[in-house]
């Protein structure tokens, strides 16, 4: 089976600018120039300040694990539309079923810029003007060159990190399944369970109608926003991302 192409799997879930920094981060590799390193430090710097003012200290120890394990939160379900948006910025985003975004359920992590594997899919991006998670696939492929529809019209537009997320793996306490590629939109939405409420409604559509789900069922890890304070939940997420990446690739003591 072709690992870039969905339908080939036949398996069966105000202001944008204030935040920016969490898609788009100043150059961090080790040979960056002495001006993008300073750009680094300073975007570092703010970030700090601003997450210690709005979470405290706990958000910020949050926010630093999160960068080092190359993971980012607050994605979340649209109870509208049935999408996978970024519910970090305090514009939701363009919804397909009208207005803006409207988040419910699990908070999810997902992990960006690392290697693909047999059960997880590289080339999810975030579009940066509907802010839901959609597939671009491979530069120049066929799904880069049409790009889906956009609930704020056109194509989506890809910004930021390049997301990596887990397929037909066994759901866990923490990680989902059910969640799947829209072959209208390119969006990931939820489809639920075969039969279920979700299933027989899939959402709305930003190309018409209800989401067409095809290929890969998609396994997204989720976590309590207090998780240094749940040690059980912390747990089971480090072995949701263990499955992700395979045993052997994981440092977890869980798997070990």
């Amino acid at each position: 089976m072709c690992k870039k192409k969905h339908k080939s799997a036949k398996v069966d879930h105000q202001n944008c600018l204030e935040l920016k920094d969490e898609h788009t981060a100043p150059d961090s590799d080790a040979n960056a120039t002495p001006e993008k390193a300073r750009a680094r430090l300073l975007w570092t710097r703010q970030k700090f300040l601003k997450l210690t003012f709005l979470g405290g200290f706990g958000a910020v120890v949050t926010a630093i694990i999160s960068q080092l394990r190359n993971e980012q939160e607050d994605w979340h379900f649209c109870s509208k539309c049935h999408v996978l948006f970024y519910d970090g910025y305090k514009s939701k985003g363009y919804c397909a079923a009208s207005g803006q975004h409207e988040a419910a359920g699990y908070n999810f992590v997902l992990l960006h810029n690392i290697s693909e594997t047999s059960t997880a899919q590289t080339d999810w991006r975030f579009c940066n003007k509907c802010q839901a998670m959609f597939y671009q696939g491979a530069q120049g492929s066929e799904y880069d060159q049409r790009r889906g529809v956009c609930a704020a019209g056109g194509k989506h537009e890809p910004s930021g990190y390049n997301f990596v997320l887990p397929h037909d793996v066994p759901g866990t306490l923490t990680a989902q399944t059910d969640w799947r590629f829209c072959n209208k939109c390119q969006a990931m939405f939820y489809q639920g369970a075969q039969g279920s409420e979700y299933d027989q409604r899939r959402g709305v559509c930003a190309a018409g109608g209800e989401h067409e789900p095809v290929g890969y069922n998609f396994v997204l890890p989720w976590r309590e926003p207090q998780i240094l304070k749940q040690s059980f939940i912390s747990t089971q997420f480090e072995t949701s991302q263990c499955i992700i990446l395979s045993k052997s690739a994981c440092s977890c003591s869980t798997l070990a």
